[in-house]
C-alpha cells in the first residue's frame, strides 16, 4: 500500500504543477504535466489491491479527472465508465457521474474538426431537451438572442456611452456587430455564432476579439461567483444589473438545458467556458445594487423579500424616468419597479406572458430584483 500511497503523491505533484501553469495560461505546458500526473495515478491504481473497492473506486475518479485535463475524452470516459461498472459506494457512485457529464460537456464544447476565426463562438447546449442535433427552439432562440444583447451592451459600455433603456441598438453598431448563427451541428446541438467585424476602423471602434473576449472572462467569472472582480470590470450600476440578468438567461436552468458552453480560438488555442450552474443558483448582486433610486434616510420602512406570480400586462414607457410595470393577479394588481438597466432587454420581452418575480416590498411598490418566465402557468 505504501507503493500505491507514493504513487497518487507524485501524481498530486504534477497536477498541482499543472494547475498553476494553467492559471498563468501556460496551457500547453499544463497538458504535459497533467499527462505526468495521470500516468503516476494510472501507475497507482495498478498497484492497488481490488479488493480496496472505495479507494479503488476514488483513484478511478483522480484518474478520470486527469485525464479530462489532458483534454484526452475517450480516455477519460473509459476510465470512469470502468469505475461506475464495478457498482461502487453511492456516494462515489454519484460523484463519477458528475465527472463523466463533465467529460461528455467538454466533447461538447470541443471543436471536433470546426475551425473558429477569431470573430466567432460557438455555443453549445446539453441536458433533457437536446437531441443528437435536435434541441427545442425557444431554449436556442433565448441564449442565442442574450448572447447577441450582450455583445452589444459590451460594445457600447466600451465606447463609454450612457446605458441606453429605452430604444434599439445604435445602426452603426448594430451593422458593425451583427451576429450571424450556422447551420446546427450534429452530435450534440452546437451553432457558430460569428460577430461580424466594422469594415472600417475609426476612432472608438473596438475590435471584435476583444469584446467577444470580455463575453467570455464575464461568463467565467460569474459561474465562478467572482462578483467583486466582475463589478471592477463593469462598475457602472445599470450595465452591472444589465450583465445579470442577460446571464441568467443564458445560463441552463437545471432541468431542460443542465449546461451553456461556449468555445472560442485565440492566437490558435482553444478557450471553453461553461455555464454549469443553473439560472436560480447563479450569485445576485448586493441589495444595495439593485435599486436604481436613492432610499432617503428618513425611510424607516422594513423592506421584505417577496414572490408574486402573474402576467405581465402594462409597463409605464410614457415618461423616460420611469421603469414602473404591473402585474396581475387575479384581481389583484401589483406595482413594481423596474431597476436601470433591466427594462429594455429583461423585461420586455416578457410583456403578456406568466411572470414569477422575485423583489423587495418597500410598502409603496415592488423593487425587481429578478424576474422568470412562470412555465407553470
Amino acid at each position: 500500500m505504501n507503493s500505491v500511497n507514493d504513487l497518487h503523491k507524485k501524481a498530486m505533484e504534477f497536477a498541482d504543477l499543472g494547475l498553476r501553469r494553467r492559471a498563468r495560461g501556460n496551457a500547453e505546458e499544463s497538458i504535459e504535466y497533467f499527462e505526468q500526473a495521470l500516468h503516476y495515478e494510472l501507475a497507482a491504481i495498478d498497484e492497488l489491491d481490488k479488493t480496496e473497492a472505495l479507494a479503488w473506486a476514488v483513484l478511478h475518479r483522480s484518474a478520470g479527472t486527469l485525464a479530462l485535463d489532458c483534454r484526452d475524452f475517450l480516455r477519460a470516459e473509459k476510465i470512469v465508465a470502468t469505475a461506475l461498472a464495478q457498482e461502487p459506494h453511492p456516494e462515489v457512485a454519484e460523484e463519477l457521474r458528475d465527472l463523466l457529464e463533465q467529460i461528455y460537456f467538454q466533447r461538447h464544447l470541443d471543436l471536433k474538426g470546426i475551425t473558429l476565426q477569431e470573430d466567432e463562438i460557438q455555443l453549445s447546449l446539453s441536458g433533457q431537451e437536446v437531441g443528437n442535433g435536435f434541441v427545442n427552439v425557444e431554449e436556442v432562440y433565448e441564449r442565442i438572442s442574450s448572447s447577441s444583447k450582450l455583445i452589444h451592451r459590451t460594445v457600447e459600455r466600451k465606447q463609454n456611452r450612457p446605458f441606453r433603456e429605452r430604444g434599439s441598438v445604435q445602426k452603426a453598431i448594430r451593422e458593425n456587430y451583427q451576429t450571424l448563427v450556422s447551420v446546427p451541428r450534429s452530435g450534440s446541438f452546437s451553432v457558430t455564432l460569428k460577430f461580424s467585424r466594422p469594415q472600417l476602423y475609426f476612432s472608438g471602434m473596438l475590435e471584435t476579439a476583444a469584446i467577444i473576449d470580455e463575453f467570455m472572462d464575464l461568463l467565467a467569472l460569474i459561474n465562478s461567483s467572482h462578483i467583486t472582480e466582475i463589478q471592477k470590470r463593469i462598475p457602472d450600476p445599470a450595465y452591472l444589473r444589465n450583465f445579470f440578468g442577460l446571464a441568467r438567461k443564458i445560463a441552463p436552468d437545471g432541468e431542460r438545458i443542465s449546461q451553456v458552453g461556449f468555445t472560442s480560438v485565440r492566437d490558435g488555442e482553444q478557450r471553453s467556458v461553461g455555464l454549469t450552474m443553473p439560472a436560480s443558483e447563479l450569485p445576485s448582486l448586493p441589495p444595495e445594487m439593485l435599486s436604481s433610486q436613492r432610499v432617503e434616510p428618513q425611510q424607516t420602512t422594513p423592506r421584505e423579500p417577496i414572490e408574486i406570480r402573474g402576467i405581465l400586462r402594462h409597463a409605464d414607457a410614457m415618461r423616460e424616468d420611469s421603469n414602473v410595470i404591473q402585474v396581475i393577479d387575479g384581481n389583484k394588481r401589483h406595482t413594481v419597479q423596474v431597476p436601470q438597466g433591466m427594462m429594455n432587454d429583461i423585461v420586455r420581452p416578457m410583456w403578456d406572458s406568466h411572470v414569477i418575480i422575485q423583489g423587495v416590498d418597500t410598502g409603496e411598490y415592488i423593487m425587481l430584483e429578478d424576474i422568470q418566465l412562470d412555465d407553470s402557468a
